[in-house]
């Protein structure tokens, strides 16, 4: 058995009369925050805070920004150094080719000085 509802009408108004009490109070409310000049300078600070926030976004975007091309900048030149070291190392190799290329084929046949003139034919004198 259920209870009989009560008969106040405070207690458990209807949905009209809850709408109505409501949009009273809200027009009670607004005329009242209208006039409240601390709710003003509040309501502008809150503005402004907000807009330094999206100013800190942006400025915190620009430092990410700032630290990446750092760190690029970084890589490259380690990178650059690398290729440097490696470019040295090719050199030294292909010094060390040259020379036991140099040593075997010494080792094929004499070289000669290349400011000697070796005649290949010596000429005969006739008698």
């Amino acid at each position: 058995m259920n209870p009989a509802p009560p008969t106040n009408p405070d207690i458990l108004p209807t949905a009209p009369a809850v709408s109505a009490k409501a949009n009273a109070n809200l027009d009670a409310a607004s005329a009242t925050i209208i006039d409240n000049p601390l709710l003003a300078a509040l309501n502008a600070f809150h503005d402004l805070m907000q807009t330094r926030i999206a100013e800190y976004k942006v400025v915190q975007h620009n430092r990410d920004m700032c630290l990446r091309i750092q760190q690029i900048y970084a890589e490259r030149d380690a990178l650059q150094a690398e290729y440097e070291r490696v470019k040295i190392q090719l050199e030294e190799y292909k010094a060390r080719r040259r020379l036991k290329l140099r040593t075997r084929l010494g080792n094929l046949r004499p070289l000669a000085p290349s400011n000697i003139n070796v005649p290949s034919v010596v000429p005969q004198t006739r008698v």
